[in-house]
């Protein structure tokens, strides 16, 4: 699943997760690819919805990205 956008202040954005940006030629440069959380797959919004809620404020998820054609795992605080 492709992060569109980043709350500012998020637990993503504080990881430093990347949503979907324009260049500075306007191409569309996609973010960062969700592929698991916590070693379960995300396929869609769905989810990802679903999984997140098994979780409480505060509370560190570990988030599988496909970065540039690299996969890693970033900590996330649940806020």
């Amino acid at each position: 699943m492709v992060i569109v956008s980043v709350d500012a202040g998020s637990g993503a954005d504080q990881a430093g997760l990347q949503g979907t940006v324009r260049d500075v030629n306007g191409r569309l440069v996609l973010g960062d690819i969700i592929q698991s959380i916590d070693g379960e797959s995300v396929g869609n919004l769905g989810e990802l919805g679903t999984l997140l809620d098994r979780y409480s404020v505060g509370d560190e998820v570990i988030v599988t990205i496909l970065r540039d054609g690299n996969s890693q795992d970033v900590s996330v605080q649940v806020l």
